[in-house]
């Protein structure tokens, strides 16, 4: 099957999530991000650098080429065994035995959650590194490239290799190997995440046999309830407005649509910023957006967001350029969005704002930041985008409110 791969991954693809992996939306959760300059990608947590790693069985991430690979990553697990790739005689397969199961680590404090769990469903990985900014994978320099496998350019690898610096840079421990999921643009539900475990969206393919888009993402988990966190055993409960698993919740001292600060284009949070005390859900840490709204995670098909908002996986409006022979393709979005996406919820809205803006919509300084949910215009900081907005930073989920840029 002749396929286009996207010239360059979504710049947003990892939203906060991953402690050990990335801060995407915010690692509250959420998973939108947007690089520093393009449009969002269709993530639920910010593209950014590893989080740390507390304690565990990962080493340094480093693997030389034509290293065996277990092929495990993304199977549901309870314990390392679970992981451990098959003995022998199955074609393109070489057990490394050193995949293990997500449930060993323990990761540091995530917006102020308390040794988040970052998969509410344990599931197989590559081991992660314990070193801040190495990874376990190489992304190459362009596109998007997989791993867990013999071949890095095979989409159907159980593993994908997600960046970790912008631009991204090819290297052995540049990138990070997550188990890998795909979904359609027909409304059909994410596949390759298990149980409560969401895909967070990070490229796309144009397939040019029957001219349709395929999406690739990586697992991350996205809780929208205690009994979400059963999996990982007792005592374990969901800190709803990031998405994350816990043992101890934090109280947010913000609300829904107020205000916020991140921690801006750094990897690290910075230091008294509201992504950094846990005051709420701030989105967009690792990108140049570095003040915005309040929310929380979702998941597309969950539980909903609060009245006036809707969850958004960042999946965007206009997708491309697809090299062609005629010159790049743009192409249009999906029209509904895929269940088991990971998301945020961002505030609706009217594109003309209702206020005759000629389309601008969002509250500009004189607003004094208004726009309550539902009103048609924006909080503070952020401006309404239709999915086939010019600027091609809309989002198949709007007309929402986005960052401003």
């Amino acid at each position: 099957m002749s396929r286009m791969r996207w010239k360059g991954l979504l710049a947003s693809a990892l939203i906060g999530v991953v402690a050990v992996v990335v801060y995407g939306c915010s690692s509250s959760g959420g998973n939108p991000v947007a690089d520093s300059g393009t449009k969002p990608s269709a993530t639920h947590r910010d593209a950014g650098s590893v989080a740390p790693v507390e304690a565990g069985t990962g080493d340094d991430g480093s693997a030389p080429a034509g290293a065996a690979f277990d092929g495990t990553s993304g199977k549901a697990c309870m314990s390392n065994a679970d992981c451990t790739g098959p003995a022998t005689g199955v074609v393109g397969s070489s057990a490394a035995n050193a995949n293990v199961c997500s449930n060993s680590y323990t990761f540091a404090t995530i917006d102020g959650v308390l040794s988040p769990q970052l998969w509410p469903t344990p599931l197989c990985l590559v081991p992660l590194s314990t070193m801040a900014g190495v990874g376990n994978c190489d992304p190459g320099a362009a596109g998007l490239q997989f791993c867990d496998s013999a071949d890095p350019t095979d989409n159907t690898s159980p593993g994908v290799c997600i960046p970790l610096t912008i631009p991204q840079q090819a290297g052995p421990t540049n990138g990070v190997c997550l188990p890998h999921c795909t979904f359609k643009f027909d409304g059909s539900p994410q596949t390759g995440c298990p149980g409560k475990d969401t895909c967070n969206p990070a490229s796309y393919e144009l397939d040019t046999t029957t001219s349709s888009i395929m999406g690739d993402g990586f697992c991350q988990g996205t809780c929208q309830a205690d009994a979400d966190c059963a999996g990982l055993g007792a005592g374990w409960v969901c800190q709803i407005d990031d998405g994350l698993c816990t043992k101890a919740k934090k109280t947010p001292t913000k609300a829904i649509g107020t205000a916020c600060t991140n921690s801006g284009p750094g990897t690290t949070p910075a230091t008294m910023s509201d992504t950094y005390t846990g005051a709420c859900n701030c989105p967009y840490s690792g990108s140049a957006v570095t003040a915005f709204y309040c929310t929380q995670a979702c998941v597309v098909g969950g539980t909903p967001c609060p009245s006036g908002y809707v969850c958004d996986a960042q999946v965007p409006g206009i997708i491309g350029p697809f090299p062609g022979d005629a010159g790049d393709l743009y192409l249009p979005g999906p029209t509904v969005q895929n269940p088991g996406l990971a998301g945020v919820c961002l505030a609706t809205c009217s594109p003309d704002g209702g206020a005759g803006d000629a389309g601008a919509g969002d509250a500009g300084a004189g607003d004094a930041g208004a726009g309550a949910a539902g009103s048609g215009l924006c909080p503070a900081l952020s401006t309404c985008l239709a999915p086939s907005d010019p600027s091609m930073n809309g989002t198949a989920a709007g007309p929402d409110c986005l960052p401003t840029q």
